[in-house]
């Protein structure tokens, strides 16, 4: 039966298309909600909608594509009368749209295609492919007229100028540039026009643009131009900053020739659609939006700037990758959440400042989403374009007027962080979250949309919880630029102009531009520095707890307000006093808390803290320095002062000796009060829902507090390279925390560590990161430390699925509540995109006693009680093995692992990949080497591969042929190895050279590989394994491992090798092992020593007949392929399962399930 569809045409009776107003069309239609049964009915993605705006000035084409959360997912793009933007609506929309040849009799077809037409991907892709080539036609343009300067440079002013357009792109799409939609453009062509060769369009006119945009007050204006004063960081060209600031001086020193100005517009500029309102979880604009700017930072930016350690690009450094919407999304809204449930509840009303900070008791997360269904229903409600009746109803039903009121007050109170912010996707997403959650609240205290009864609430309830609640902290300077300007972006969408710039009065117009508020100031808001050290002009201070007291007080009151003020400075002269007050109590604040600090170590310091003592000493030094400079500056003259600031900037962000102390520089968070008794109260019967008595207690100053959410992506960095990038830093990282204790740890389990510090008493994380970590040696003290505080909350473990385009990295989201928790939802997210369209898959509730030091693996869904069960079970493999071990590492595969040719009695010929040619070598030196695919079922088949083997080996051990020997007895090989030994020398660094310069550069497991052992794939899709009884072969270290029973077993090897090789035993491996891309398990020593190993008591005459009769069973089986290695042996693998079935006690059920985990 043909799917129906459907093509509705929706006039609006207003100039706006409301989202809302389609989603409660949509309701009407829909099978489920259709009233007359009776009725035509369509599935929500059959449906087409075109709207018409009531003067047909807009027309708007949407389309219901797929699920998020339970709810369709509109996607919209449109078309406005008299753009010129119309690239993308006529290259990739419309034509999808076209009416079918069939019409529309081949439906599937059909809808196929016009859902192609609302898919942003193509779109995004092709913008970062243009933004590429503009960007280096750009930078070249600036390197050929700036010879001098350095390629950082070069690229630095190229992204800067570009940022700047793109940025006021956003602005013009609002008509807020002299109320022309194409002023930018429109200009560009005038320039070019008369002089197409020049540099007139930069010089004459964005500069004094930039300048305008830059400057409060006439002194900038440009006559007939009517254009808006947008402070922030931006646009930091102030009228005469080029006498002070270098960087604005190198700003007005930039050439850009007008042809490349044309490549910027034609190909990236007037050739794509820009709208200022980024995308959401449920709405999604088929245009250029806000969120471009960050994933051209991860795909762009970070890879052309060159790597300091001899890596693929910065990127490849720093572990930077873009998150994708959905996720960022979930992370934020499940950590907001559990925050909202697990506030301290009932503190008793004599607690004081130990009260707040004693360690509060663990949270549930024993419900269907992690948290009190209340609360995740209060947040699933979507007030981003209005609500319908059916929503009203539903917040009506979750809170009270009352409740919502005291919700909204809290939200204010809350204190969020990204540690590594990137491009600002956290903030950007919470801000969100935080913003529906508050019109939510005031909807329901109100009792109507805060929205409607006043346009700016939007604006004024953004910028108050980005001046309030939100932080972030990056090592790249590029990185927090951008976020900046997401979060002026998000600012500037939602304010309303008060007048229609299409229709209205010029001078109602200009009018209407004095009002606008000017952007804020997120100097201290959105910081660059190290999150991992504390530090002080380049020195790590060890700070630890706070210290209260009256001067503190002071100080904290000072710097509070200063910053306060600071975020709304909109003039020069404020701003310049305005730091220098930030400076002044930031620096006496810091001297208040490192003399205490140094106090406490007492007047004959023990000799074990010394360095401590020199750290705090050089801190203090510094301070008082701070101080002094900011005293002398305070005497001197307007223009003295600026560059005394100048000095005083440049010594606190300093690049290469930064200034940074989360509890000085974030203050106001650290030092907050405790938490009155009338919030806890209120969010007590939001969570209950029963109405609680309002208690006021008096606060208290000056406990540590933190903050109350962290949410990110932390960087990704292998030990290797930060050891070659930053090796002091690396040896700091081992030294202060335990996460960096074993291994060759990821830089990623460090800020885990550091996040924790950094949360409040009742604070929750939310990161994604790799899983790695479960399993592997150097998460070992990272898993203590989560296990021991039983901070871990929720887990969703992405399996082998791949998160980041373009990068392959096995994630996780990691949930932690600083406070603990009883128990863990953990979920396995094996299908993405099902899981990205409905957060939802198999899931189990792990008690907090489950989660320990030892390697997380645990099972979900229907298999968690078998996989248990098998977990369970007292010996596992490596109680049986002898060893556990990897395959040889010659350390140059060229010259050890030659291709047989030909093999003779006494010397074979061999293929040398070396010599590029055939060499003759002593047949008894050769050994045949198994990787991977030579590894099967039962048996092995050795490929033509050989691996010299310059050694005697005897009891597991070898000891290397001595030279003499070597060339007496082994004349060929000698000659071999001399002939390659300048590539034997170059060997690990060199180190293999001396008088056993022909040896394997790793000695480990050599003597083992003449014993009888198992082989074991060490990267497969399921477990398999087979048994050299003569130890003959020799295993690949990259892709073989290998396993050895002690003498004294009595078990017959071949009985092991029936379990290596049952449905039952590979159940347990790959649930157990690292998942990686393409199904593939990892076989390391970690996964396979704890596979589950019935004991078998030879003694039982009933137990030694089921051990006789699996090994019976193989002989047959190895036979069979001996003779035929394409022997159908099924019936008896199959016979083999039925009795490991029987041996391991499995139920019908448990039998049943791992027969359909193994079709």
């Amino acid at each position: 039966m043909r799917p129906p569809w459907g093509i509705f045409l929706v006039e609006f009776a207003d100039v706006q298309v409301y989202r809302t107003a389609l989603r409660q069309v949509l309701r009407g239609l829909v099978p489920n909600r259709r009233r007359d049964p009776n009725l035509q009915s369509w599935q929500h993605e059959n449906l087409l909608f075109i709207c018409a705006t009531a003067d047909y000035e807009r027309i708007t084409f949407a389309h219901f594509r797929g699920e998020q959360a339970g709810r369709a997912r509109l996607a919209t793009f449109d078309w406005r009368r008299g753009s010129d933007y119309l690239r993308t609506l006529l290259e990739h929309n419309l034509p999808k749209l076209a009416w079918p040849k069939d019409d529309g009799a081949d439906s599937a077809a059909w809808l196929a295609q016009w859902a192609r037409a609302f898919d942003k991907e193509p779109v995004t892709k092709k913008f970062f492919e243009d933004f590429n080539d503009t960007f280096k036609k750009v930078s070249n343009d600036i390197a050929n007229r700036h010879a001098r300067w350095s390629k950082e440079t070069v690229e630095r002013e190229a992204q800067t100028l570009l940022n700047r357009l793109l940025f006021l792109c956003f602005i013009q799409r609002k008509g807020w540039l002299n109320r022309q939609r194409d002023y930018l453009a429109g200009h560009f062509r005038e320039h070019f026009r008369t002089d197409p060769c020049g540099t007139s369009y930069l010089n004459d006119f964005l500069n004094p643009l930039f300048v305008k945009l830059s400057t409060k007050g006439p002194q900038a204006d440009i006559p007939g131009h009517d254009l808006p004063f947008l402070n922030g960081g931006l646009f930091a060209d102030e009228y005469g900053a080029e006498q002070r600031d270098d960087d604005v001086r190198r700003h007005h020193e930039l050439n850009v020739g007008n042809d490349t100005f044309q490549h910027i517009f034609d190909d990236l500029l007037e050739a794509y659609n820009f709208t200022v309102r980024e995308d959401t979880p449920l709405d999604v604009d088929v245009a250029i939006d806000p969120e471009m700017l960050g994933k051209i930072f991860e795909s762009l930016v970070l890879q052309l700037e060159q790597s300091q350690v001899g890596g693929k690009s910065s990127r490849h450094d720093t572990g930077s990758y873009y998150t994708p919407r959905p996720i960022v999304h979930y992370l934020c809204r499940e950590s907001l959440c559990a925050w909202l449930i697990d506030q301290p509840f009932g503190v008793p009303p004599s607690g004081g400042p130990a009260s707040a900070q004693s360690n509060p008791g663990p949270a549930k997360a024993g419900t269907p989403n992690g948290c009190s269904a209340r609360v995740a229903n209060l947040l699933a409600l979507d007030a981003s374009d209005g609500m319908d009746a059916a929503e009203r109803s539903t917040l009506d039903s979750l809170l009270t007027p009352e409740q919502a009121r005291a919700l909204a007050d809290s939200l204010y109170e809350l204190r969020a962080c990204d540690i590594a912010v990137g491009s600002g996707a956290f903030p950007v997403a919470l801000l969100h979250e935080l913003v529906n959650l508050a019109r939510l609240c005031e909807t329901r205290a109100r009792g109507k949309d805060p929205v409607a009864a006043d346009p700016r609430w939007l604006f004024d309830t953004k910028t108050r919880f980005i001046e309030r609640v939100l932080y972030g902290v990056d090592l790249q300077e590029r990185a927090i630029e951008i976020c900046k300007l997401r979060l002026w972006l998000s600012l500037v969408v939602d304010y309303p102009l008060d007048v229609d710039v299409d229709t209205c009065e010029r001078h109602s117009f200009r009018d209407a531009l004095k009002k606008l508020p000017a952007l804020p100031n997120l100097d201290f808001k959105i910081r660059r520095a190290n999150s991992l050290v504390d530090m002080i002009h380049g020195e790590p201070v060890p700070l630890g707890r706070l210290h209260a007291g009256a001067q503190a007080q002071v100080a904290l009151n000072r710097l509070i307000s200063a910053k306060r003020e600071f975020y709304n400075a909109d003039s020069v002269p404020d701003k310049r006093r305005l730091r220098f007050e930030i400076y002044h109590a930031l620096a006496e604040l810091a001297q208040i808390e490192l003399t205490a600090a140094r106090n406490e170590l007492g007047l004959f310091p023990d000799p074990a803290n010394a360095e401590k003592v020199a750290e705090l000493d050089h801190g203090l030094k510094e301070m008082a320095w701070v101080l002094a400079h900011i005293r002398d500056a305070r005497k001197m003259k307007a223009t003295d002062q600026d560059e005394a600031l100048e000095r005083l900037r440049a010594r606190f962000d300093d690049e290469k000796k930064p200034t940074f102390v989360w509890q000085l520089d974030f203050a106001e968070v650290f030092h907050r009060d405790a938490r009155s008794s009338r919030r806890e109260s209120a969010l007590t019967s939001l969570v209950s829902g029963n109405p609680a008595e309002e208690k006021f207690e008096p606060t208290h100053v000056g406990c540590y507090q933190g903050f109350d959410l962290l949410v990110g992506n932390p960087p990704y960095v292998r030990i290797q390279v930060l050891n070659q990038a930053a090796p002091a830093q690396a040896a700091w990282f081992k030294a202060h925390y335990d996460a960096a204790k074993k291994g060759n740890y990821d830089l990623y389990v460090v800020f885990v560590e550091r996040s924790l510090q950094l949360l409040a008493p009742r604070g929750q994380l939310a990161f994604i990161l790799p899983h790695k970590f479960f399993n592997a040696q150097y998460g070992e003290p990272l898993r203590k430390l989560l296990a021991a505080g039983k901070h871990l909350r929720h887990v969703v473990h992405f399996g082998d699925q791949q998160i980041f385009p373009g990068a392959t990295n096995y994630v996780c989201l990691l949930f932690l509540a600083k406070g603990g928790a009883d128990e863990c939802r953990w979920m396995r997210a094996d299908d993405l995109p099902a899981w990205l369209a409905t957060p939802r898959s198999p899931e189990a509730h792990l008690p907090a006693a489950r989660l320990t030091a030892a390697e997380w693996n645990f099972a979900v869904g229907q298999s968690s009680g078998l996989f248990d069960k098998l977990q369970r079970m007292s010996v596992k493999l490596k109680d049986v093995a002898e060893r556990i071990f990897q395959g040889i590492i010659p350390g140059a595969d060229k010259v050890y692992t030659v291709q047989l040719q030909q093999l003779g009695r006494d010397k074979a010929t061999c293929f040398s990949r070396a010599l590029e040619r055939e060499v003759e070598l002593e047949t008894v030196l050769l050994r045949p080497i198994l990787s991977g695919p030579d590894v099967g079922r039962f048996l092995f088949t050795p490929s033509e591969w050989r691996v010299i083997y310059p050694y005697r080996a005897a009891a597991g051990q070898a000891s290397l042929i001595p030279p003499k020997q070597l060339r007496s007895d082994y004349p060929l090989a000698a000659e071999y190895f001399e002939q390659t030994r300048k590539l034997l020398d170059q060997r690990d660094g060199g180190s293999a050279k001396g008088s056993e310069w022909y040896r394997y550069i790793r000695t480990q497991n050599i003597g083992l590989q003449p014993l009888p052992k198992f082989a074991v794939p060490r990267l497969v899709r399921s477990l398999k394994a087979s048994y050299d009884a003569e130890g003959a072969v020799c295993l690949d270290n990259v892709d073989v491992g290998g396993i050895t029973l002690p003498s004294s077993s009595q078990l017959s090897p071949l009985f092991l090798l029936a379990l290596l090789n049952s449905r039952v035993v590979n159940f347990f491996f790959v649930r157990n092992a690292a998942p990686f891309r393409g199904g593939f398990r990892s076989a390391n020593r970690q996964f396979i020593a704890q596979l589950p190993i019935r004991p078998i008591d030879l003694a039982s005459a009933s137990e030694r007949a089921e051990h006789d009769a699996l090994v019976g069973l193989v002989e047959r089986i190895l036979s069979a392929k001996r003779a035929a290695p394409l022997a159908d042996t099924s019936a008896l693998e199959r016979e083999i399962d039925q009795r490991v079935y029987r041996l391991y006690a499995l139920t019908p059920d448990e039998i049943q399930l791992v027969e359909e985990a193994s079709r």
